[in-house]
Parts: structure tokens; C-alpha cells; sequence
């Protein structure tokens, strides 16, 4: 969808996207090998500048098919499931947050590499998992998933355009990154 809107508002411009599963993604950024990162994560380091594009509302996604869960989970029972994580070792990691010295720690099970493999494991297991409801909606029909409410007050976070400082001054840069903000606030 954005390479789409890149394509009709600037013709000339060519845009990839690529999913990063690696930890060199500060590298690549530095080097200029990409212009920007989208994530859920900050960098730690002041060198790298970011921006809240916008805030994703989370859900638990649970299989259609789940055994003990059914319209409504609290914490207990949170608790007391088997979760299916996106892998924590890896520096774009959507589920750290949540289970990386936590009280859901313990509730690990499998570690996939991305988002979309997660889900296709809740979808053929008894696996729960915490994951963006744009996401969920996008394959509930597919892989027969169904999304319940987190027992949480704040349940939404932040996705990031995150860049290296060296670029920040860069006239083109800075017109990219007004275009790829202005149609996120359009979709």
C-alpha cells in the first residue's frame, strides 16, 4: 500500500520494503544502506532519531477452535496460557515488551521469527498470542483466529520511523520522510 502511494505521488521515486530479520539493522542505518526503519522499538542510542507514525491498538489472538478460552480472558488466565512469541533476540522483536522480565516470562512456549508465523501457530495449536489488531483482522478469516480484549488499561503501542542523525539534514531525506508520514496519516 505505500510503495502504491509512493508510486502515484511520486513516479519517479523508487521505494523498497524490506522485513529485516537480522540485528543489523543500526548498521545499515548509520551506513545510509537504508534510509529509515519502521518498528515497534526505539534505538538506545541518541545517534538515532525516531517518530511515532501512529498507535497500534493490541489484541489476544486465540484460535477459533481454543479449548478454554472464549469470549472475555483476565489476567489469571493470561497467565496460566501458553504464548507463541515473535523470537525476543532480535532487535525489531514485537513481543519483548511483554515477556522479557515480566510476569508473562514464564508463559513462552514457541518463539517464532516474525508476526505472521506466530499467528499461524496460535491458529493450528491451543497458543495465545498479544499482536496488533490491523494484523489479526487481516488473517482471522484465513487462518480461522479470533481477537479478545487484553485485560490491560493501555493497550496500544507506538510503531516507530526510526533514522540515523546523519541523514537528518539531507534535503531528500527530509522530503521522504514528510511523504512517508503525510500517507500514513491518510491510510
Amino acid at each position: 500500500m505505500i510503495v502504491d502511494k509512493f508510486k502515484t505521488t511520486s513516479p519517479n521515486i523508487q521505494v523498497f520494503i524490506h522485513s529485516f530479520l537480522g540485528n543489523n539493522i543500526a548498521h545499515q542505518l548509520k551506513y545510509q544502506e537504508i534510509d529509515f526503519f519502521l518498528g515497534y522499538n526505539q534505538f538506545e542510542k541518541p545517534e538515532y532519531q525516531h517518530q511515532v507514525l501512529f498507535n497500534d491498538e493490541l489484541v489476544l489472538v486465540v484460535a477459533n477452535h481454543h479449548p478454554r478460552i472464549e469470549n472475555i480472558i483476565n489476567q489469571e488466565m493470561l497467565s496460566n496460557e501458553r504464548h507463541a512469541i515473535m523470537a525476543m533476540d532480535n532487535i525489531g522483536s514485537f513481543s519483548k515488551l511483554y515477556y522479557h522480565n515480566t510476569d508473562l516470562s514464564h508463559t513462552v512456549s514457541y518463539q517464532g521469527t516474525d508476526l505472521s508465523s506466530v499467528l499461524n501457530i496460535v491458529a493450528q495449536t491451543d497458543l495465545v498470542a498479544i499482536a496488533p489488531k490491523w494484523l489479526v483482522e487481516h488473517h482471522a478469516n484465513q487462518l480461522q483466529l479470533r481477537m479478545l480484549s487484553l485485560p490491560w488499561e493501555e493497550k496500544t503501542r507506538p510503531c516507530y520511523l526510526t533514522w540515523h542523525e546523519s541523514t537528518a539534514r539531507d534535503k531528500g531525506h527530509q522530503w521522504m520522510k514528510a511523504q512517508f508520514c503525510q500517507m500514513i496519516e491518510q491510510l
